[in-house]
């Protein structure tokens, strides 16, 4: 990731913009409408 887009990314997420896509348990993101954006499942 480009160093203005991780600024970005970061400013978009304190302020509640984007979320954090996170890897749980077994493997899976977590169920949030926001995560179709970013090409997982």
């Amino acid at each position: 990731m480009p160093l203005k887009r991780a600024i970005r990314f970061l400013k978009n997420v304190t302020e509640k913009t984007e979320i954090v896509p996170f890897r749980r348990y077994k493997g899976g993101v977590g169920r949030k409408a926001q995560v179709s954006g970013l090409q997982k499942s």
